[in-house]
């Protein structure tokens, strides 16, 4: 059932009800360019597995955000947990 939001106008100063979608929930992968490269994966490589765009790689890794949707794709792809792709890579040695 969607939503019913009250929001005041700017013009009129009123109270006006309007349905709205709920907002998409994003999240950043810090741990995506780590994990594709310890599978030796190129970014195209994991896209296509995951089943994404190659710009959504790119984005993600550029420290831009993804949605839930995008997340799993990229965490069976790359065989781990969504969680291991939102917590920060371990530093390098």
């Amino acid at each position: 059932m969607p939503r019913v939001y009250r929001a005041t106008t700017a013009r009129t100063g009123t109270i006006a009800s309007q349905t709205m979608p709920p907002r998409r929930t994003l999240v950043a992968l810090p741990g995506v360019r780590y994990w594709r490269i310890r599978r030796s994966l190129l970014q195209r490589q994991l896209a296509d597995l995951a089943g994404v765009n190659i710009t959504s790689v790119q984005r993600i890794e550029a420290g831009g955000q993804a949605g839930l949707e995008t997340t799993s794709k990229l965490a069976e792809a790359l065989e781990v947990e969504p969680a291991q792709l939102m917590a920060q890579p371990p530093e390098a040695s």
